[in-house]
């Protein structure tokens, strides 16, 4: 029984998740949103300013952590392959 993995796929899901993270800027349209508030006032209008902060910051955590879990995962693709390499040459 053999593992067979397609490293150029995990690449490209990897680079597929950058991709679409990166064409995002979450930062900039929370700030957009927040900026719209000019007009409104009050408890009302505070409360959803304090939301669209927060939920701002989740979102540029969740595109980092997006980032970092696609970075994992062609790292250890890479380390799996070099291994699967360096086995296979002692085999032989």
């Amino acid at each position: 029984m053999g593992l067979g993995i397609d490293y150029n796929q995990v690449k490209q899901v990897a680079t597929d998740i950058r991709v679409s993270i990166g064409g995002n800027n979450t930062s900039a349209d929370y700030a957009s949103l927040t900026g719209r508030f000019t007009e409104s006032k009050g408890v009302h209008a505070e409360a959803i300013q304090d939301l669209l902060k927060v939920e701002g910051k989740l979102s540029t955590q969740v595109d980092t952590t997006l980032r970092k879990f696609a970075d994992k995962i062609e790292f250890v693709a890479d380390e799996f392959k070099k291994l699967d390499q360096s086995m296979a040459r002692q085999i032989k």
